[in-house]
């Protein structure tokens, strides 16, 4: 939360000369924004870099699969496909805030509350941005094109996300489908804005993580995030925390707090260290040409 009325005078000194405290409120002002951390995984990164696989299905070494075992005889060795391990960097995103002196002696919680807004929605857009952007570049992820735009009156939009859903869920991986990520205008024009799909909608009323859209939840059984990180015209279903993860090399939201004395003012940073990867591209699809 940000300060509210009543104050102590020296309330904004107090909390800027307290760098724990600050890292604390920024983490937990963004923690309910963040598609990355909700979305995927959760990891760490030694060194800067991460080593990873990538499986690429179930085709499993030597055609092997269970079978069945006699008393005493050996079970067979079962591994999933992968890839070539891979190597992906971390890197820094972030952003500072400065505050006068003469601001923080005057006690412009007001000010400082802006200027604190405007730094963590920085760094959430950035670490959001480039965990979709990952989602979007990944080679393997499967693909479904619709045959016709959402905007075609005569469209199945649910049954689009029907098939879509099963093309993970049916593949016998054990991977079962529950996330969709979508831009809001495209939610907007093509999930609320019609009356057949808005009938879909659950109708019982229950709690939700903030990160998700509390007005089309439940659709087709999935959990829904609207965000302006995911390009029009395509959306992605994916089964949450499974597809791949953020790996972190500071163990979550960091922040500095100094003094600038050449011009009498206090920094703020906050960044994080990470790297989004996808280990399972199979629990990942596009569907895309839903606004032709």
């Amino acid at each position: 939360m940000y300060p509210e009325e009543p104050l102590d005078p020296q309330y904004l000194e107090n909390y800027l000369s307290n760098p724990t405290r600050v890292r604390r409120q920024i983490a937990e002002n963004i923690k309910d924004r963040s598609i990355a951390d909700y979305a995927f995984g959760q990891g760490n990164a030694n060194q800067g870099a991460v080593v990873y696989d990538v499986i690429t299905g179930e085709v499993l070494e030597g055609e092997r699969e269970a079978e069945e075992i006699a008393p005493g005889a050996s079970f067979p060795i079962i591994t999933v496909n992968s890839s070539e391990p891979k190597l992906a960097k971390v890197d820094k995103y972030g952003g500072a805030a400065e505050m006068l002196w003469d601001a923080i002696r005057r006690n412009e919680t007001d000010t400082w509350a802006s200027r604190q807004r405007v730094l963590e929605g920085t760094v959430i857009k950035k670490v959001n941005r480039v965990s979709v952007k990952a989602i979007e570049d990944a080679p393997l992820k499967q693909v479904l094109t619709v045959g016709a735009g959402w905007s075609v009156g005569s469209t199945d939009v649910v049954s689009d996300i029907l098939a879509g859903k099963s093309l993970i869920d049916d593949q016998e991986l054990g991977y079962t489908a529950n996330l969709a990520l979508i831009n809001p205008l495209d939610a907007q024009a093509y999930l609320l804005g019609r009356k057949d799909v808005r009938e879909q909608f659950p109708k019982e009323s229950r709690e939700l993580n903030p990160v998700l859209s509390a007005d089309i939840d439940g659709l087709a059984n999935l959990e829904w995030i609207k965000t302006n990180r995911v390009p029009r015209g395509k959306m992605y279903i994916m089964q949450r925390g499974v597809f791949g993860s953020v790996r972190d090399e500071l163990n979550g939201l960091q922040t500095n707090v100094y003094d600038n004395n050449d011009r009498q003012l206090k920094v703020v940073q906050a960044w994080r260290n990470i790297v989004p990867i996808i280990t399972d591209p199979k629990a990942l699809l596009e569907i895309n040409g839903i606004g032709a």
